[in-house]
């Protein structure tokens, strides 16, 4: 391996490295409330993580599928 290869590689790092930090505190400091708004303690966000393995957009039956495929996600999307 040369040097310029490994120089190169080490600039590669440093810079993926670089973004990845600013992009980590940008989302942290987009995260922030806005100052003088009022928080109310004790409420929790109303956040749903779904992780599914080959499903493509049109399979749940709100986008045109089966809904007899995915009745508990067409529920979760009509009721909220």
């Amino acid at each position: 391996m040369s040097k310029d290869h490994f120089i190169s590689k080490s600039i590669d790092l440093y810079l993926c490295f670089a973004v990845l930090l600013l992009t980590v505190f940008s989302t942290v400091k987009a995260a922030d409330p806005p100052a003088g708004s009022k928080q109310i303690v004790g409420s929790r966000p109303n956040i749903v993580f779904m992780l599914s393995d080959d499903m493509g957009w049109a399979e749940p039956g709100f986008n045109g599928g089966d809904p007899e495929l995915t009745p508990n996600i067409d529920r979760l999307r009509n009721d909220g």
